[in-house]
């Protein structure tokens, strides 16, 4: 009896450990969330003329097929894989016609989670400023936030225009969140409470995250444009301390170049 327990172990220990995750979790997905999400071909205007699209490309290393990054599920036979094996390609985060300011989510079987990796970037097609675009972070379930968080450093002026964005793990809205402008002493300079939307979901499975965004940061909370040259932002959640995730973003008005603080 001893030596068939040893040789049980030996062959559980052999087995790959991406096949007993498959093996043990097969239905389970990894929720991904892409911030700033478009259909593709779908463009959106922004401030001085400026139009704006976004793309998502993603490898799937694995082995495996992937039938869709989207929640969807083939109800009676699947089409051709959206992300077959070894393959990277673009995507649209939306169905095509969809536009969301609030992002996107995409799912991943748990089991390929690892193997499967993701790149997002926004694009100023007028003035062609930034012809490979900007890097949008892509957004882990392990990336979240349950406490209060800081973003240092934030330029300021009438050269430039910021914008925060806080979003929840789910599509439920009406969590709310206490930004503060932190000015370089460490002083509160001013604050506002914030109530994220609604988002969007379908099936109990969600598609759009819940969210709120803040434009031109300095003219909200203190009212003072071009005083200074730059403050700190801190979020704190209120009562709720359930996952979230944000970033700051900073445009130059001149040359639409654009820099993503993020709390890392």
């Amino acid at each position: 009896m001893r030596s068939k327990l040893v040789l049980f172990w030996l062959a559980v220990a052999l087995v790959p450990a991406s096949v007993v995750a498959a093996q043990s979790q097969p239905g389970e997905r990894q929720r991904v969330l892409v911030p700033l999400a478009f259909a593709a071909g779908t463009t959106v205007p922004g401030a001085y003329g400026t139009v704006w699209i976004g793309e998502v490309w993603v490898a799937n290393e694995s082995s495996e097929d992937i039938q869709t990054l989207r929640s969807q599920q083939c109800q009676q036979g699947c089409p051709d894989p959206e992300l077959p094996a070894k393959s990277q390609r673009a995507i649209s985060a939306l169905p095509p016609g969809e536009r969301s300011d609030a992002g996107a989510f995409l799912y991943v079987p748990g089991y390929l989670a690892a193997d499967v990796f993701f790149s997002a970037r926004v694009l100023e097609v007028t003035r062609r400023a930034q012809p490979t675009g900007f890097a949008v972070p892509v957004v882990r379930e392990s990336d979240y936030f349950t406490t209060a968080v800081m973003f240092p450093g934030v330029p300021a002026g009438a050269a430039v225009r910021s914008s925060l964005r806080i979003y929840d793990a789910t599509s439920q809205g009406g969590r709310a969140f206490l930004v503060e402008m932190v000015g370089e002493n460490g002083d509160t300079i001013a604050s506002i409470p914030v109530t994220l939307s609604d988002g969007t979901s379908l099936e109990s499975l969600d598609l759009i995250p819940a969210s709120v965004a803040v434009h031109n940061l300095e003219n909200v909370l203190a009212g003072d444009t071009g005083v200074r040259d730059l403050f700190h932002i801190r979020i704190s959640p209120i009562g709720d301390v359930s996952p979230y995730w944000a970033f700051v973003s900073v445009t130059d008005n001149e040359t639409q170049h654009v820099l993503m603080i993020t709390a890392d």
